[in-house]
């Protein structure tokens, strides 16, 4: 009989008896050289019978630290072909050797789709120094990335209290309303460059400083749910832009601050810059190790 490695919704029992009319009997393993993001359904039947739009997808990496805990489970053809018909667009069944060593099928992103959004820029795309951010970037689509990273961070931030955001780890230290406010600069920055670029236009953009930005912001004057809000919209707009641009715009280039930048390197770039400020803030300003 065939085996199915689920990594998601169908390791639910309740999915089980909806599809299969009975429960699958399984066994973990792990799925080898993939990197699990998310996905955004768009089938509103789907979404109604889950009780959300976000759903995990795994995408081929081939590297060996790279591994996606879930179930497998022997199923009939039959039952193959509802588990093909229960899967979102979006999802491919393709074959894949798990830890185990056995070869079983899983629902995966489409090995032989070009999606360069998908894959990481390389070292031309921007100058050696913004790829401190681009490397902190998991493997996967970026915009996928890009909502889940605004979820997360939004969590963080909501347990952070009105009197903590005004914490700074060291005098002379912004403090988290300010760390905040230059992260939300930032992702404007990023996406207004990306936007000139991916429209085509090819004039050198200026340079930034932060610093003369931070005296300009009155960050610290501001209730830290402003900033909250604040950075989910400004998120949000680099999401919607992101996932609206055609394939060839991705790869698109221009100049600013002196520096090459592609679209791409943008994408990723605002998203690293994330993941180092956040870092930041756990380590130095929440104490969290």
């Amino acid at each position: 009989m065939p085996l199915l490695f689920s990594y998601g919704t169908l390791q639910r029992p309740e999915v089980q008896m909806s599809n299969f009319g009975r429960l699958l009997d399984g066994e973990p393993d792990e799925l080898i050289g993939f990197q699990q993001s998310l996905l955004t359904i768009e089938d509103p039947d789907f979404v109604k019978a889950s009780g959300k739009s976000r759903h995990s997808i795994v995408r081929f990496t081939g590297g060996d630290n790279s591994r996606v805990s879930g179930t497998v489970f022997e199923v009939s053809e039959s039952e193959l072909a509802r588990a093909d018909a229960y899967e979102p667009a979006g999802y491919t069944r393709i074959a894949a050797t798990l830890a185990s060593g056995k070869q079983a099928w899983v629902f995966a992103s489409d090995p032989a789709a070009t999606d360069v959004a998908s894959s990481a820029p390389d070292r031309a795309e921007a100058a050696d120094y913004y790829f401190r951010y681009i490397d902190l970037v998991p493997a996967g689509n970026i915009c996928d990335f890009l909502e889940y990273q605004r979820d997360a961070t939004l969590a963080l931030f909501d347990g952070i209290s009105e009197e903590r955001s005004e914490h700074r780890y060291a005098d002379g230290k912004w403090s988290i309303r300010q760390v905040t406010a230059h992260v939300n600069d930032c992702e404007r920055l990023f996406l207004s460059r990306a936007f000139w670029f991916a429209r085509g236009f090819d004039s050198p953009l200026p340079s930034f400083d932060q610093d003369v930005a931070m005296l300009a912001s009155g960050a610290d004057a501001r209730a830290w749910d402003s900033h909250v809000r604040e950075f989910r919209a400004v998120r949000d707009a680099s999401i919607s832009f992101f996932r609206g641009l055609p394939g060839d715009a991705w790869v698109r280039r221009g100049i600013a601050s002196g520096n090459p930048f592609s679209v791409r390197a943008l994408a990723y770039l605002s998203a690293g810059h994330v993941v180092h400020h956040l870092g930041l803030i756990r380590s130095r300003y929440l104490n969290e190790r």
